[in-house]
């Protein structure tokens, strides 16, 4: 027959929370903001919220990109939905696309078997994925959906059921991470030379975007890979006196194009300026070679070279455990680790990229609690990229700011390791628009 609860005066006294309530506007907004939790997921339910006998809310049972666009204010356009699956869990997510962010992580939402709650590393995960494609104060808007094996997750840690623990949280972590990059391919920015008519978009390209969109930002995405470009002689470009690698050039007449690329010059010390058809391109010299080396550094092995000084450094009792754990593993990066004494120790060799990094960067990096050595070792390259880069307010001569505008038409993702844009484009077209050429 089931089972029957009768309640009676639940409230006859007065209740203790009541002392500590917030104001009215302040408890409207709580009970609000666990409205829409619970709409966002259940989108099949039609669901109205009224406050003060006026109705605040209203969705109609609809899919989840359409319910989250709708409770959210977001454009439906600008979303996608992503799933991924693996061994007791399934996950689907709702993300915006790069140019739609906010200055906070409001919008980084996780929900588990439909339950809201807050998970760390989750919300780092889809940060991590992010982090190429963002630059820093900026996050994206994704809401995830995972659906995972009850005997995998315990709700029963946390009075509200906010916080969970999960057996398998590595490979959830994983799971998001894989499923938001593989998202993001799609909005690789690449350079091209394309017809006029790409502004009114063909089929397979997304057109630029246009003035007066989410970051009035001219970029030229492409949504399928570029092909393979045959590896040539490595060359080096110099700044000053300095000699600093690039990467396998390709110039784009190298590419089938009409002869068309042409270096303008340098401006203010660090924007190089590039004619490639009837575009013109302005490059951020730093954040280009930055991305440069950062791929290099990536894909290649570097010579190792013993320190005069070893660099000393002392870790606290846990942080000690994750450098013994990765000794072997920072060794095969050519960071080699002794142990001096049981919570202290030793870097006495490095690889020669890195030997330009600051001490305390690099043992702040060592110490670093992060989830996947792969994360670590990305942050390291990154580090070591921005500093053997050319800098802001060097002046390069015309060879060397030829091959790094040439070994950026190469890349296959036109932003620095910290997400920012590597060029500018704008169009022969629109530069006269602009100064009144054409009305």
């Amino acid at each position: 027959q089931g089972t029957l609860v009768s309640v009676a005066d639940l409230f006859f006294n007065m209740p203790v929370r009541k002392k500590f309530l917030k104001s009215r506007a302040g408890e409207s907004a709580m009970c609000s903001r666990s409205f829409v939790e619970k709409a966002l997921a259940h989108p099949e339910i039609s669901c109205k919220l009224f406050l003060n006998d006026k109705l605040k809310y209203f969705f109609p049972a609809a899919d989840l990109k359409a319910r989250i666009a709708a409770a959210c204010a977001l454009e439906p356009e600008h979303l996608r939905l992503l799933d991924a699956s693996g061994e007791g869990f399934e996950i689907k997510a709702v993300a915006a696309r790069p140019e739609v962010f906010r200055a906070d992580k409001r919008y980084i939402q996780v929900f588990v078997n439909r339950r809201r709650i807050y998970e760390y590393s989750l919300v780092q995960a889809v940060e991590y994925g992010f982090k190429e494609y963002l630059p820093g104060g900026r996050f994206p808007v994704v809401f995830l959906f995972l659906e995972v094996n009850p005997e995998l997750v315990d709700f029963n840690i946390h009075p509200a059921k906010r916080e969970v623990r999960f057996r398998n949280l590595s490979l959830l972590r994983h799971g998001v991470i894989a499923m938001v990059k593989a998202f993001l391919i799609n909005y690789d920015l690449h350079a091209r030379r394309l017809p006029d008519r790409v502004l009114d978009g063909v089929p397979g390209q997304e057109s630029p975007v246009q003035e007066g969109d989410l970051q009035r930002e001219i970029f030229t995405r492409s949504v399928q890979n570029g092909a393979e470009l045959p590896a040539q002689e490595e060359r080096y470009a110099y700044a000053g006196d300095r000699q600093r690698e690039i990467l396998p050039l390709k110039h784009p007449e190298d590419q089938g194009e009409r002869g068309s690329y042409r270096y303008c010059g340098q401006v203010f010390d660090l924007f190089l300026l590039v004619e490639w058809g009837d575009k013109l391109f302005i490059i951020d010299q730093h954040a280009a070679h930055e991305r440069v080396l950062y791929e290099k550094l990536r894909n290649k092995k570097s010579n190792t070279q013993e320190l005069l000084f070893p660099i000393y450094f002392e870790a606290g009792p846990a942080e000690a455990i994750l450098v013994r754990e990765r000794i072997s593993l920072w060794g095969e990066m050519g960071i080699q680790i002794s142990t001096e004494e049981k919570n202290a120790f030793e870097i006495n060799s490095l690889p020669e990229d890195f030997l330009a990094l600051d001490e305390g960067e690099l043992v702040e990096a060592l110490l670093s609690e992060y989830s996947s050595f792969e994360e670590l070792k990305d942050r390291i390259y990154s580090m070591a990229a921005c500093r053997l880069a050319v800098k802001d307010g060097e002046t390069l001569d015309r060879p060397a700011a030829e091959q790094l505008a040439a070994a950026v038409f190469n890349l296959t993702n036109g932003r620095c390791p910290h997400g920012r844009p590597i060029w500018y484009e704008i169009r022969r077209e629109e530069l006269f628009r602009r100064v009144g050429r054409i009305i």
